[in-house]
């Protein structure tokens, strides 16, 4: 998942594609021709991501996408092809070919021009984790994710959930799926972890799913599903769910037993227990964790700390926390642009 390099469209201002790309990657830097410099971003950015070129791209919730090279900062909106203003996630491929998961299609930015994916009907099996592939949650709505291997991209569906008639019994009208995907994460064995709207997490190893589901990982102490929206593993193989109250020591599968659920650390270090929107490690193996209103919350070294972020008193709106090759700590809020922290604490990111 990672480069990209400087553009140049020949003849044409947007493109974009209904037939899969081809593989080739980025070639030499050449001037750019599409995007817009600019001097801020967005107010509510929220993905944030590092290329293997180390620039940094930024998603906005309704402005595209901006790349960031050290020196200037480019827009790209859907003038420039990209399908649809509001970004996901962002990753990068091992050719260098950046993605933009957005709720209308995927984005793919291959150092020229910006083409959508499109989706791959004619597979019956699908689920497979192999290297390289990348994995998309297009927004809301869906049975499942969705998963590219570098020429087909293939809409999936999740096996049913235990806990999936229970919760249509309760919400038979619901105007949501209960598979809805919050959030999706690689664990150290390279299985994959998918945190749902309101039946837990799933994980699949390559051959079967597991489902984790904990009442106090879905519902707020003010009542209704926050769903799974982080997963964070420690250097010990722990993977934390939603907050720190309780970890998991996933086990061998010799039986219907896979993991452990064992008292999390921050549970006599702190009262008021948040959930956490956004959850990441640092070189140092100290967790981060972002909240919606309460700032950001790190544990490390048996201490837990707490970074306040306001603005004219006001607590900023937090949504996500990206750490970057450099171990740099940047924030995606949903009203103050971007934030960095300066060794000290967060501060507004400005060109």
């Amino acid at each position: 998942m990672q480069t990209i390099t400087s553009i140049i469209m020949a003849g044409i201002f947007l493109l974009i594609s209904c037939k899969g790309p081809e593989k080739t990657g980025p070639t030499a830097e050449q001037e750019l021709k599409i995007g817009t410099i600019v001097d801020t971003l967005n107010d509510a950015t929220y993905p944030i991501f590092q290329d293997s070129k180390q620039r940094h791209w930024f998603g906005s919730q309704t402005n595209g996408v901006y790349r960031y090279d050290g020196k200037k900062l480019i827009q790209f909106t859907t003038n420039d092809g990209l399908c649809f203003r509001s970004v996901i996630s962002i990753q990068e491929d091992q050719q260098g070919n950046i993605y933009f998961d957005t709720e209308r299609g995927i984005s793919r930015f291959d150092g020229h021009q910006f083409t959508t994916l499109q989706i791959d009907s004619s597979s019956t099996d699908s689920w497979k984790l192999n290297e390289g592939d990348l994995w998309f949650r297009m927004g809301w709505g869906h049975k499942g994710p969705f998963r590219y291997d570098g020429q087909k991209l293939y809409a999936l569906e999740f096996p049913e959930s235990p806990n999936a008639a229970a919760f249509y019994a309760l919400f038979p009208n619901s105007s949501y799926s209960p598979y809805d995907i919050y959030c999706m994460f690689t664990d150290r064995r390279g299985h994959l972890w998918f945190g749902t709207s309101s039946l837990g997490a799933c994980r699949f190893d390559g051959k079967s799913f597991k489902w984790l589901y904990k009442k106090s990982l879905m519902h707020t102490p003010a009542g209704g599903d926050f769903g799974i929206r982080s997963f964070v593993e420690n250097a010990e193989g722990h993977l934390h769910i939603n907050y720190l109250r309780t970890h998991y020591k996933i086990l061998p599968e010799a039986n219907d037993k896979w993991y452990e659920e064992e008292e999390g650390y921050i549970t006599k270090l702190q009262t008021q227990k948040p959930y956490y929107l956004s959850m990441a490690r640092d070189k140092n193996d100290a967790i981060w964790m972002v909240t919606y209103d309460d700032g950001v919350w790190r544990f490390g070294d048996g201490e837990l700390k707490h970074y306040p972020i306001k603005k004219a008193g006001q607590s900023v709106l937090l949504f996500t926390i990206y750490i970057d090759q450099q171990d740099q700590i940047w924030l995606g809020t949903h009203n103050d642009g971007v934030y960095v922290f300066n060794g000290l604490d967060f501060e507004p990111f400005e060109i």
